[in-house]
This record gives structure tokens, C-alpha cells and sequence, in this order.
């Protein structure tokens, strides 16, 4: 059984991508084969003349370096930026978990480490009775939860981490993303404030950092942020088996 890691955030647009990217670059060049799923992204219209891959799911085949066709990474894609559930239900599709099973077993057998990374928060329906925090359980995997810098996230965080326990799931650890370069008065407490009342440690801030994001596909500036910015011992702890 190789070792899994869910990255799940605090709302839609945190970054989940960008640290999940800048970790696969990470464990790849340290000699780690690593893959990639996105169970369903949303937000993008297949149609002629479009990118071949939806941005998110794009970014992180590169980063993992993955030669694998769009449906094996990314198992459902939908046009209107919505929920998975809401646009399936929409595009008039069935969203089936066992597709999704299949997906993640396929990787699993082949691949030492699999990131999952989620749409949105933990709470978002991939079905009419499915969440992603749901899906994290079904899979066994600990969660890494991206949160915002600013003023609420205190907010955001605390209630994703108690709704992960409530789920029966595992939070590994808390990354704040796009921490400014003169923080305020917020993003300077707020870390401290999350770690003690959740218990999960704040493994790092990763600085804003204009231009690099998903369209820009700097996988190489996104794992030089991730490495310098946070604590890794824990992802390196699942590979030994340890967490």
C-alpha cells in the first residue's frame, strides 16, 4: 500500500494547488515517484480550442511528472464553477465513487506516494451523499489543510479542522498561504491562535508571491516556496510509515 496524503483548504481559491504542486516537485527530485489525483475539477469548459487539461489537474501531472491520460488524474471535469455535485447534477451526469475508487486504486498499485487533492473545502458534495471529507475517510488518508492569511481565517480553520474530526479524519498539519511580505496585526497572531485551539501544528507561511500561481505553471518556484517554508518532517513521515 503506498502512502496517500489528502490536501483539502479553507474555501475555494487558498492555494491548494500550488502547495500541492511545490510538494510533488519536492518528493519527485528527492527520487520519490509520486502521482497526482483530482477526483472532479470544476470551472472548465472542454470545448474546441481549449486548453487539453483543465488547469488544476494540468498542474499537477506536471509536477508529478506524470504520463498518464486526463481521466486517470482527473476522473470528472465540468464546465460551470461550481460544487462536483451541483455541475454534475447540471451537466445531467452520475458522478459514480467507483470510478473515483478505481482512479485511486490504480495509482496506489503503481506509485509509492498518491496526493488527492480536493475541490474546495472538506464540506463540498461530490454527490448527494458523498463530501470530499468523505471521500478522504473512504481512502484512509490524512488530511493537509490550506488556509488563508488574512482576518477570519481563525474562523475557517478551526471549524475545517473540527468538521475533519467530526469525519473521523486525521488533520496532519496547517499551511497559511500567501502570508504578505508586512503582515498586519492578523496575519501575524492568527497561526498561533489556530495552532492552540485546534492542537495541529501551523507547519509554515508561504509567502504571496506575485505571478507564481496554477496559469503560470512555475512548479519550480511553487516547491522552492513550499520547501523553504515549511516543516516537511510530517510528509516525509508518511513514507516511513510513521504517521
Amino acid at each position: 500500500m503506498s502512502a496517500g496524503l489528502f490536501v483539502t483548504g479553507t474555501d475555494t481559491g487558498v492555494g491548494k494547488t500550488a502547495v500541492s504542486a511545490g510538494l510533488l516537485a519536492i518528493l519527485r527530485r528527492r527520487g520519490i515517484a509520486v502521482a497526482a489525483l483530482k477526483p472532479a475539477e470544476t470551472g472548465w469548459p472542454a470545448t474546441p480550442g481549449a486548453a487539453p487539461w483543465p488547469p488544476d489537474g494540468g498542474c499537477l501531472a506536471r509536477a508529478a511528472g506524470l504520463d498518464l491520460p486526463l481521466a486517470q488524474v482527473v476522473p470528472y471535469t465540468f464546465a460551470e464553477p461550481l460544487a462536483p455535485a451541483v455541475a454534475a447534477a447540471r451537466a445531467g451526469v452520475r458522478l459514480d465513487p467507483a470510478v473515483l475508487d478505481s482512479a485511486h486504486a490504480y495509482l496506489q498499485q503503481r506509485y509509492p506516494f498518491v496526493l488527492v487533492e480536493g475541490a474546495g473545502g472538506l464540506a463540498v458534495p461530490l454527490t448527494g451523499e458523498l463530501t470530499m471529507a468523505g471521500l478522504a475517510a473512504r481512502w484512509r488518508l490524512p488530511v493537509l489543510l490550506v488556509a488563508r492569511a488574512g482576518l477570519g481565517t481563525i474562523n475557517h480553520t478551526v471549524l475545517s479542522v473540527a468538521y475533519a474530526r467530526q469525519q473521523g479524519l486525521t488533520v496532519l498539519g496547517i499551511v497559511i498561504n500567501s502570508y504578505p511580505a508586512t503582515p498586519g496585526a492578523a496575519e501575524e497572531t492568527s497561526p498561533g491562535v489556530i495552532a492552540a485551539m485546534t492542537g495541529v501544528p501551523v507547519l509554515g507561511r508561504i509567502p504571496h508571491l506575485p505571478g507564481v500561481d496554477v496559469e503560470s505553471g512555475r512548479v519550480a518556484d511553487m516547491a522552492v516556496a513550499v520547501e523553504q517554508c515549511l516543516d516537511l518532517n510530517p510528509i516525509f513521515d508518511l513514507l516511513k510509515g510513521d504517521a
